[in-house]
């Protein structure tokens, strides 16, 4: 940490996507900090960690290109005086400075809603309005611990004294008889979420349940992260991109000294350039002596010129052509010597690039061995993704991560199964479908399949995957009665009541005593009337 580190501010880099990186909970916590304006020393100070700890997780989200860290304006007005440090698991709300719209330094929620919202005629001041848009606006991207601005290690105590504080900004009724006009349904959805997250939390299966899911959910977010379309993968391109580019220029300055090749030689009448010499040769750039005049009469007229003997017109004329033939093949010379020379800089320079990314590529081809020896499959693949970016046309490491990156996805199958398992309890329908779909690289069974279609259909989502995904869970287990039922809804919401109706006889002959499957058939034949 240098002595200009807490008067920095971090700053959230456009269009970071933060539920793609592989952020730990304690990173999270200060992400949820990070505005744009708030110091690192004022981070610390809200947080209650020492300057040197948010530094250091401050400068892990700089690695993976969550943020920057930025030298305050010399014009910025001074900060008022910094609250005294909170215990941890206090939430601080606010202080919310009201601020010019004129002003480029925009907290990270305001690309997410309309501006004019901030401008409805509500009895609700305009500090507050912000703060309810940008916590309605994240709530999708913040866990339970982040939304109460908590680590998870605090106690039951610090999280009732966390719910409470932040209620008593959100709960609706502290609003009641004003005219709070299209903030209303925001309060209530917030206060909802703030009421399940607190819910969850104080009770101690629930919040184990909840940290398995959010271990589950590190793991895998690690490997996401890594995925070449990602953010957090385009971030890390850009530094060795900068990492080869520092190299070629060193490498540049290292042998500016060196003397060049020489360029081609060239002719009186203008001959095209020769091939570039080899590398291992070094004399310098420097003029081609004068050429000597080989024909006789040429000899004669020069001697003249030197001795100033005047000759007839017919020969000064002569000469005067001749004087403008070697102006020009002089000129030529010169330009094809400048070509030639620019030619040799950008090949000198490519060269150098295309060593300085050899070299890069053993780096994250060692660091993929090193993770294979200790059995992190999902770290070798992601330095395997980044050597196959800097060498695409390496067919031998394409496959090499081809077959690591499945044997990653093999041992996250699990934790994509605990995610999507407890998405699926919690009704979050569509992720849940999301994390059985990447549970199928690792483990393609019928009974993924049919989940991801179950959580299709429950959940509203694209109706053809979820036919595709049941079709497939009945062609590999037809035996199934539940998955049959599965396929008789889908034809049921696709319009296709004659398939649906089959599929349901076929279901109800398989298992005539399943309470669970005689339940569905029921209720789906009332829907087919």
């Amino acid at each position: 940490m240098t002595p200009e580190t807490p008067s920095r501010v971090p700053r959230l880099l456009p269009g970071t996507d933060l539920r793609g990186l592989p952020l730990s909970p304690a990173e999270a916590f200060i992400v949820s900090r990070v505005d744009g304006v708030t110091s690192v020393a004022d981070i610390s100070e809200q947080t209650g960690k020492s300057l040197e700890v948010v530094s250091a997780l401050l400068d892990r989200l700089v690695a993976l290109g969550a943020l920057s860290l930025e030298n305050p304006p010399p014009t910025a007005p001074r900060a008022s005086p910094a609250p005294a440090p909170r215990p941890s698991g206090s939430l601080r709300v606010g202080p919310i400075v009201e601020t010019s719209a004129l002003l480029d330094v925009r907290h990270p929620a305001a690309s997410l809603y309309d501006p004019a919202e901030l401008d409805e005629a509500v009895d609700i001041d305009l500090p507050r309005r912000r703060q309810i848009l940008d916590l309605y606006y994240h709530l999708d991207e913040l866990d339970h611990y982040q939304l109460f601005g908590i680590d998870p290690s605090a106690d039951k105590k610090a999280v009732k004294s966390a719910y409470f504080e932040v209620v008593n900004v959100f709960h609706p009724d502290r609003y009641f008889g004003k005219n709070v006009g299209s903030f209303k349904p925001k309060l209530e959805k917030v206060f909802a979420r703030l009421t399940e997250s607190y819910n969850v939390l104080s009770r101690s299966q629930s919040r184990a349940e909840y940290d398995a899911y959010l271990t589950a959910q590190s793991r895998t977010r690690a490997f996401d992260a890594g995925q070449s379309e990602s953010a957090a993968h385009q971030a890390a391109m850009q530094e060795v991109m900068r990492r080869i580019q520092a190299e070629a220029s060193v490498e540049a300055r290292r042998t500016s000294a060196a003397p060049a090749p020489p360029p081609p030689p060239l002719g009186r009448a203008h001959q095209s350039l020769s091939p570039a010499p080899s590398p291992g040769s070094q004399p310098s750039l420097r003029p081609s002596a004068s050429l000597r005049p080989t024909d006789p009469e040429e000899r004669r007229r020069a001697l003249a010129r030197k001795l100033g003997r005047p000759g007839s017109a017919q020969s000064q004329e002569r000469d005067a052509v001749e004087a403008e033939s070697e102006h020009r093949r002089v000129a030529e010379e010169n330009s094809a010597r400048q070509t030639w020379a620019a030619d040799e800089l950008k090949r000198r320079y490519q060269e150098r690039m295309q060593q300085a990314r050899g070299r890069q590529v053993d780096v994250y081809t060692r660091a993929a061995k090193q993770a294979l020896e200790k059995g992190d499959n999902v770290g070798a693949a992601n330095a395997l993704r980044i050597a196959v970016s800097l060498s695409p046309e390496d067919p031998a490491l394409t496959e090499r991560l081809n077959e690591v990156a499945s044997r990653a996805r093999v041992d996250l199958s699990k934790s994509y199964l605990e995610q999507a398992e407890y998405e699926e309890r919690d009704e979050k329908w569509l992720a849940a479908a999301k994390s059985y779909a990447r549970v199928l690289a690792g483990r393609p069974e019928a009974k993924i399949y049919d989940r991801v279609a179950h959580c299709l259909l429950s959940g509203s989502g694209d109706l053809r995957e979820a036919g595709e995904m049941a079709k497939k869970a009945v062609l590999m287990r037809p035996d199934s009665a539940a998955y049959r039922v599965t396929l008789a809804r889908f034809y049921l919401k696709a319009g296709m009541k004659q398939s649906a109706e089959g599929e349901l006889s076929r279901a109800a002959t398989l298992a005539p005593t399943d309470d669970k499957v005689t339940d569905w058939v029921r209720r789906l034949k009332r829907e087919l009337g």
